[in-house]
This record gives C-alpha cells, structure tokens and sequence, in this order.
C-alpha cells in the first residue's frame, strides 16, 4: 500500500541521525530472506501483510533476533490479538493511527540510554 510505503520511508528519513544502517524492507518475502542475511538490534514492523500471517512473520523475527528491540504498527484493535502480539515481547506497540514522531522519539530514547 501507498501508505505503508511513505510510513517505511519516512521511518528511514527520521532514522538516519541514529543508525549506521537502516534496512528498509517492503515485504514479507524480503524480510524472510534478510533475516537469513543480516544482524538487526532495532525491529519496527507493521502487521498489516495481505498473504501472510503477521504473528508468524513477527515470532520468525523474535526468534532470529531475541535481542532486538520490537516495536509493532498494529492495524488490529481487538483485545485477542493485542494480547498476541504482547506475547512476543515487544518495547511498545502503536496502533495505525498513530504520530510518527512519537516512534522515532521512542527509538532515540532506547538508543541514546
């Protein structure tokens, strides 16, 4: 989606003075090939994939990196699959409407401590 794709970017943008690297990825198939790949110590990922089951693209990536720190973009709203994506351990869950700024702050803090 549109949306998804200016939100990824624009992570990105508002990253660069924290990170050395940023790997921006806009499918599930790229994350799954990556994370064969690559180290990654900060995880920000949606839950919004159209043929996959974001839970299990979201444990593959807990799994991989049990160090990360996870932040999730929720589309889901329900109290079920609220208290699923808390099972996976994440620093802070965001719903989809939710202030870019407030994201990118939240990683500087982590980061900078």
């Amino acid at each position: 989606m549109e949306s998804d794709d200016s939100l990824r970017k624009g992570l990105a943008v508002g990253l660069f003075d924290v990170f050395r690297e940023i790997t921006s990825l806009s499918n599930p198939d790229e994350i799954i090939n990556s994370i064969r790949q690559k180290n990654f110590s900060f995880i920000i990922t949606g839950t919004a994939f159209e043929y996959y089951n974001s839970n299990e693209i979201i444990k593959k990536l807990r799994i991989r990196f049990p160090l990360a720190k996870l932040f999730i973009i929720s589309d889901k709203n329900d109290q079920k699959s609220i208290s699923e994506l808390n099972e996976l351990n994440p620093q802070k869950i965001y719903s989809n409407l939710f202030d870019l700024k407030e994201l990118i702050n939240d990683i500087k803090q982590i980061y900078d401590n």
